[in-house]
């Protein structure tokens, strides 16, 4: 998908609102994917498709388009065209010709994380996604967790890196199909699917038992996590998604006992490391 997508400028991006069975039947020349925001979705093309949908559309009950747009392939995908540094971490895009990625950093200056985020959120440029990296670096220089969750992942960057820095096992969860294909692309690039498993699915119902949990989602998801998650029975939480300006309020949210080990502001957006049981 990713050379596919490369030989065009535009994205086409039809939203849906409803719910739709099935994305992977759709059958319309230049269709990349679905980005689930539910109650709506964000259908991607290579093409404008306008006929094609609107007779798609008279085949399904319940779904109406209710906006449509295009946008530059370079501003959705934030790609990083040149080595982008966040504390250990060097992010480039995929595998360079002729260099095949490997877990074997020790004769480099640097963590190589070979990253193509195609149609997905976490290429490394986003404050929250460098903000996380920030925060994987100085645990990683406190202690390094054998198992680790990353919730939300998007392209696998966090999971990637954490893998990189010394994590055994690594379970990844995105209920978005479009992610969990890039990820599990990434965890190949980089040579990790020894270490990283990518599931579909709400990481936010199915977490198992780790010693470093990964969140990086919005507010909403932030405080489902608290309603439904004891923090307390992590090691470590690295968090991210919110706004600093938020975060007085929603710290009122995290149970009594934890410890913020280390903080940090970027463009506003606020992430934090926290120390659970000892």
């Amino acid at each position: 998908m990713d050379k596919k997508v490369q030989q065009y400028t535009k994205l086409y991006i039809y939203e849906i609102k409803g719910f739709i069975r099935d994305c992977r039947s759709i059958k319309i020349k230049g269709y990349l994917g679905n980005w689930p925001e539910p109650p709506y979705n964000y259908l991607f093309f290579l093409e404008p498709v306008d006929s094609e949908i609107e007779k798609w559309l008279s085949d399904q009950g319940g779904l109406e388009v209710t906006n449509k747009f295009s946008i530059d392939y370079s501003d959705w995908q934030q790609v990083v065209h040149r080595t982008h540094k966040v504390g250990r971490f060097l992010i480039l895009p995929g595998v360079p010709d002729g260099f095949a990625a490997d877990t074997d950093t020790s004769e480099r200056t640097g963590v190589y994380l070979y990253i193509t985020p195609c149609l997905v959120f976490g290429s490394g440029l986003h404050p929250t996604t460098s903000g996380c990296l920030a925060a994987i670096d100085f645990l990683y220089g406190v202690e390094v967790p054998d198992t680790a969750i990353d919730v939300g992942t998007g392209t696998g960057i966090l999971a990637i890196a954490c893998a990189k820095c010394g994590t055994n096992k690594i379970i990844a969860y995105d209920i978005n199909p479009l992610a969990v294909e890039c990820a599990r692309d990434n965890v190949r690039r980089n040579n990790l699917e020894a270490k990283i498993t990518v599931k579909e699915g709400d990481g936010i119902l199915n977490l198992e038992k780790s010693d470093l949990l990964c969140f990086n989602l919005d507010e909403k998801s932030f405080r489902c996590l608290i309603k439904e998650v004891d923090l307390r029975e992590f090691r470590w939480s690295i968090i991210s998604g919110m706004l600093e300006k938020r975060f007085d309020q929603l710290s009122q949210l995290l149970p009594s006992g934890i410890k913020i080990r280390w903080q940090q502001v970027n463009k506003g957006w606020l992430t934090i490391c926290i120390q659970g049981k000892e």
